[in-house]
Parts: structure tokens; C-alpha cells; sequence
């Protein structure tokens, strides 16, 4: 992405104790864009940790069939790098990159 303040649009799950989607700045190792999940068997979820966690802004558009159509976007401007949106799982990701001397 040529801009540093992306304004994401996502489909989630309107469903009870299903947090919202993060937004994370992910770290390159190896050659690899990785961000550390922590999941326990035989628990639920995942943990992220909280320095790769951005906060954003969310928006809810519309909500419709058990489904909430969202906008998030970054509280501050992203610095370039690469990031991800993960969802209620870790099987809900998408990745993006901030191209360095944006618009």
C-alpha cells in the first residue's frame, strides 16, 4: 500500500465472545514474515503479543446473517514494513505491506 493510514474493509463473525480482528505488525526473521501466537490445547483462542499489536479504529457498516461488515483502520499512521489482519483464528489472515515514502 502507497499510504500510510489504510482503511481495511472486513467481513467477521457477529457472534458472542468473538473478539474483533488485530491488527499487527509482523516481524521478518529468516527471511519470513512471522508474528508470535501463543495457543494452549485444549483452550480456546490464542494470545498475540502486545507490542505487535496495533490498536485501530473500528467502524461497523452493516450487520447482516450473522455477519458484521467492518472498517479498521490504524489509529496512527503505520510506519513501512509489513502487517496482518488476524481474524477469530489463526486460519483468518491477511497480509499487506506499508511501501516506504508513501503518498
Amino acid at each position: 500500500m502507497k499510504t500510510d493510514e489504510p482503511r481495511l474493509y472486513l467481513f467477521v463473525a457477529d457472534a458472542a465472545n468473538v473478539h474483533p480482528p488485530f491488527l499487527v505488525r509482523l516481524d521478518e526473521r529468516r527471511g519470513a514474515r512471522r508474528v508470535t501466537a501463543i495457543a494452549q490445547k485444549g483452550i480456546r483462542g490464542f494470545a498475540i503479543d502486545s507490542e505487535q499489536i496495533i490498536k485501530p479504529h473500528f467502524t461497523v457498516i452493516a450487520r447482516a446473517s450473522g455477519m458484521t461488515f467492518m472498517e479498521i483502520r490504524p489509529r496512527a499512521p503505520l510506519a513501512p514494513g509489513e502487517y496482518a489482519v488476524i481474524g477469530s483464528d489463526l486460519a483468518r489472515i491477511a497480509t499487506f505491506r506499508i511501501a516506504a515514502g508513501g503518498l
